[in-house]
């Protein structure tokens, strides 16, 4: 950024219109728009990450979900399979 010393404030003013730049009130706006803008980006990134985890979440639990499934058909047919091993030592003794 360029820094100058300016003796008189009607010259800043000029300064600004030379360099096609916006007054200073208008470069307080605009940098406090772009704060602003900046500010929405970051709780926007915020939000995404937060959504991206909640879904992370939901899918570990729906794995969650298969796996407890699986466990309670698996002693289910344990438990068929133990019957029938019962059934099957009656009827040889």
């Amino acid at each position: 950024m360029l820094k100058m010393k300016i003796e008189d404030e009607g010259r800043l003013d000029g300064i600004f219109d030379v360099l096609n730049l916006p007054n200073e009130g208008e470069s307080l706006v605009v940098a406090d728009s772009e704060l602003e803008v900046t500010r929405l980006l970051e709780a926007l990134v915020t939000a995404e990450n937060l959504s991206k985890k909640a879904e992370e979440e939901n899918h570990k639990e729906e794995e969650l979900q298969v796996a407890f499934r699986e466990i309670e058909r698996v002693k289910v047919n344990e438990a068929s399979a133990n019957d029938k091993v019962k059934k099957l030592k009656k009827l040889l003794s």
